[in-house]
């Protein structure tokens, strides 16, 4: 602070020493050239510590921060979005499996078992279809479950007993 000070007081003191020196005329143009340049001087020297403020005031830069947690929170979301979308697809898609299991087969609820595999990507897509048959299940073929359920869903289909 006390350099800013013996600064303003510097430039001040040359500003009116040049002032002085600057000659006498008719009309004064030299001099209202003189003072013109002396003041835009002297409001140089006070916006100083404007420029060293605006550098501090980048080091805490809260809007880098800002977009950081923003991230961060977007993709917390996105995880948490992905996990219940799974959850209530998985739950839809075993519901539909099991009606089209017992419309098409016969096959009861209690008889069979439906657990998927996810792909991993950008979009929620069922890679695996896996059905465990007991009971009365047994008694239907395999092969037509696994080709019916394949095309139902779009993907593999694995039948296997339980």
């Amino acid at each position: 602070m006390q350099g800013y000070l013996l600064q303003i007081l510097t430039v001040s003191f040359l500003c009116g020493l040049v002032e002085m020196l600057a000659p006498l005329g008719e009309r004064e143009g030299l001099r209202r050239a003189v003072r013109l340049v002396a003041a835009l001087c002297l409001l140089t020297g006070m916006l100083a510590p404007l420029r060293e403020a605006r550098e501090l005031l980048a080091v805490f830069d809260l809007g880098a921060w800002a977009r950081e947690r923003e991230a961060e929170a977007e993709a917390d979301y996105e995880e948490l979005m992905r996990e219940k979308l799974t959850a209530v697809g998985e739950g839809e898609l075993r519901e539909g499996l099991y009606a089209l299991l017992e419309s098409r087969f016969g096959i009861a609820r209690e008889d069979c078992e439906v657990s998927f595999s996810w792909a991993a990507g950008e979009h929620l897509a069922v890679e695996h279809v896996w059905l465990t048959l007991r009971g009365q299940a047994l008694m239907v073929d395999p092969r037509q479950i696994e080709q019916t359920v394949g095309e139902a869903v779009g993907c593999g289909c694995t039948v296997s007993v339980g």
